[in-house]
């Protein structure tokens, strides 16, 4: 499996080459990882973000892949650590954006 990994710390796997559709990850000419708006042609490196999971108490979450202000009851990846945002309204700084998607099991005492 071939990772890229780009100047700003994201990692990326190497899917095949194909065509484009929209939302799908490529690599542009100019070496730049690029998301798809429209349909192309066959011939195309195709990417697929490899997200970074993390766990909170029993909450494990994962990066969705977007960076932005954080909304009230969402997760942000904020101050180096996966935290929920409390406030009643959207953070002043963009974060990466985090969903939840279990619940680990408990300890055994």
């Amino acid at each position: 499996m071939a990772i890229i990994t780009t100047d700003d710390g994201k990692q990326w796997k190497f899917v095949g080459y194909g065509s484009l559709s929209p939302g799908s990850y490529y690599l542009a000419p100019n070496g730049e990882m690029r998301q798809a708006t429209v349909n192309s042609e066959p011939g195309w490196v195709l990417l697929r973000p490899i997200l970074k999971e993390y766990v909170y108490g029993r909450i494990r979450l994962r990066e969705t892949g977007e960076v932005r202000q954080v909304q009230p009851r969402e997760w942000g990846f904020i101050v180096g650590a996966p935290q929920p945002w409390t406030a009643l309204v959207p953070s002043t700084v963009a974060y990466p954006i985090l969903e939840p998607i279990a619940i680990e099991p408990k300890e055994a005492p």
